[in-house]
């Protein structure tokens, strides 16, 4: 699935802002997490960061948590071009 860059970008500073995403188990695909982006698109971007290491996927209850690992932390803040 292709992911606007506009919307990507704006994942990743959440991510970066946030440090954890908390994401109904069941959502339909209209969800609205921001102004500018679904759930289903935060969800397939966490599920490729969590392939690459960078996203710790933890299912409690009836939500998931999403958080970001340090490898995760440094591969954000070298995209962005800021300072570690």
């Amino acid at each position: 699935m292709l992911v606007s860059k506009f919307k990507l970008i704006k994942i990743y500073e959440k991510i970066l802002n946030d440090g954890i995403i908390i994401i109904p188990k069941n959502f339909n695909r209209t969800y609205q997490f921001c102004n500018s982006f679904y759930a289903f698109h935060l969800k397939k971007v966490l599920i490729s960061l969590h392939s690459r290491k960078f996203m710790n996927e933890i299912l409690l209850g009836s939500n998931y948590y999403w958080t970001l690992t340090k490898k995760g932390e440094r591969f954000l803040r070298n995209y962005f071009n800021l300072i570690i």
